[in-house]
């Protein structure tokens, strides 16, 4: 933060200040949205066959997630 502080704002370190912004707020975003996202997806009903658990890899704003789930 004091590098940019101690420089006049050009495009460039405006550039690299919100990249670094973004990486501050997202990460724990992230974290928090995350765990919310396997409980969320649908499950099997009662009775269901399911054939087997697969894993999903989604992307979304907050970053990448991994959602459980069964092939049914």
């Amino acid at each position: 933060m004091a590098r940019f502080q101690a420089q006049a704002p050009t495009g460039q370190l405006v550039q690299e200040l919100e990249g670094l912004v973004r990486t501050a707020i997202f990460q724990p975003a992230n974290a928090l949205v995350g765990p919310l996202l396997p409980a969320a997806a649908d499950q099997p009903q009662p009775g269901q066959g399911c054939k087997e658990r697969v894993r999903v890899q989604i992307q979304g704003l907050f970053g990448h997630f991994e959602l459980p789930g069964d092939y049914c």
